[in-house]
């Protein structure tokens, strides 16, 4: 029998992890003169932890494999999105990050949010 690895995040943890990403992503392409000390490890935050921890969530993969899913699927995304940036002659960083970061803090933000039918109505 193998021994299991702990996980220190849950599912919602993934998700709030995800928003916090997005938000971060947000920041950096909506603020024009952010320090470079400041901008750097946010948009890192977001590149390796953003989009890798929303798909993380969908597929709930073992523990040991989603600590290498969720920054690979992060690069993975930035690669092929400056890719068809390049390609299509269409290079808009700040635009195309703002977009991706957006995307990313709202699918999570929606996901955070209880189910419509569990309310219990008053009475």
């Amino acid at each position: 029998m193998r021994p299991r690895i702990p996980d220190a995040l849950s599912r919602r943890g993934w998700d709030v992890a995800a928003l916090a990403a997005g938000l971060a992503g947000v920041l950096v392409a909506s603020a024009g003169a952010l320090p470079t000390a400041v901008a750097l490890p946010l948009l890192a935050g977001f590149v390796l932890i953003g989009p890798g921890a929303l798909v993380q969530t969908m597929l709930r993969l073992p523990s040991p494999t989603r600590w290498l899913v969720v920054p690979t699927f992060g690069v993975a995304v930035v690669v092929v999105m400056t890719t068809a940036m390049a390609w299509f002659d269409a290079w808009q960083p700040r635009l195309s990050l703002a977009v991706l970061a957006g995307l990313v803090a709202a699918i999570a933000a929606v996901r955070l949010l209880p189910p419509v039918g569990s309310r219990v109505p008053a009475g």
